[in-house]
């Protein structure tokens, strides 16, 4: 059984990727294809990919990021969020793991695509009371035959919810998710995220590590987490040998500048 992983990035972010392909890879003990999801020219991107992990079977996809223009989107993400919305329509699996870029597997991912999704149409983990749409287990067929691309997109226009991919999602789906264990989507962040959620002991038991919000291990926000969470990224490998985004990364920089001032004037 070959088991199906997509993730989606823009030229700011894709440099990025390549930690997360490796984590997964190994663990895996089923054949791994990628379906990489990208708004730019990607031959180079594309070279450059396969010689950094030569073994992986990868294919890529254009998508026009700018039919989502319209859409709400929150200032440190990039219109990318809501390319997960319409893969179940380009990918041709019927099942298939959407990952962000910045998560690493700990874990063997083959074992959540075989899962008894029951009578719901995708799974996912909820955190917060909400869900959390850095990882989902997509059905294809469910997905087509509900309309849920249509779906989504139209509540994400018509309402613009702040967190605009996962509130339409979560609108599209209602209550036919199959609701996974945190451990298969821990998010961490140095600022919000209590001590002993980021402790080594907490963190070693998750199957999936997101390094969640601006604060990245490979930005300004390494500072502020622990070292095994470092070590942890830094162990599948260093950036994809590509240009950087400087836009990007000054962005997230001041992001993450902000996010420290505002921790030590409140208190947090």
């Amino acid at each position: 059984m070959t088991v199906h992983v997509a993730i989606a990035a823009d030229d700011a972010i894709f440099r990025y990727s390549g930690n997360l392909l490796r984590s997964i890879l190994a663990h895996a003990s089923q054949p791994v294809k990628f379906h990489v999801f990208v708004d730019f020219e990607y031959e180079r991107a594309e070279k450059v990919l396969n010689a950094a992990i030569p073994d992986a079977d990868i294919e890529f996809y254009y998508l026009d990021a700018s039919v989502f223009k319209d859409l709400p989107n929150r200032t440190h993400l990039s219109p990318m969020t809501y390319a997960r919305l319409i893969m179940p329509e380009r990918i041709e699996a019927d099942r298939f793991l959407y990952f962000d870029t910045d998560m690493i597997a700990q874990a063997d991912i083959a074992e959540l695509v075989d899962i008894d999704l029951q009578d719901n149409l995708m799974a996912a983990v909820f955190n917060g009371g909400g869900l959390n749409s850095g990882l989902l287990l997509f059905d294809r067929e469910s997905w087509i035959a509900e309309g849920l691309t249509e779906k989504s997109l139209k509540y994400a226009q018509e309402h613009r919810p702040d967190f605009g991919d996962q509130a339409a999602i979560e609108a599209a789906v209602g209550d036919r998710f199959l609701i996974l264990e945190e451990d298969w989507n821990l998010v961490l962040d140095p600022v919000w995220t209590g001590k002993e959620r980021l402790a080594e002991k907490r963190t070693s038991r998750a199957k999936v590590i997101h390094y969640c919000t601006g604060f990245k291990p490979w930005n300004l926000g390494r500072l502020a987490m622990p070292r095994h969470l470092q070590a942890l990224w830094d162990s599948h490998g260093k950036p994809l040998k590509l240009p950087m985004n400087f836009r990007y990364e000054f962005k997230m920089a001041g992001w993450a500048i902000y996010m420290y001032a505002r921790n030590f004037i409140t208190g947090r």
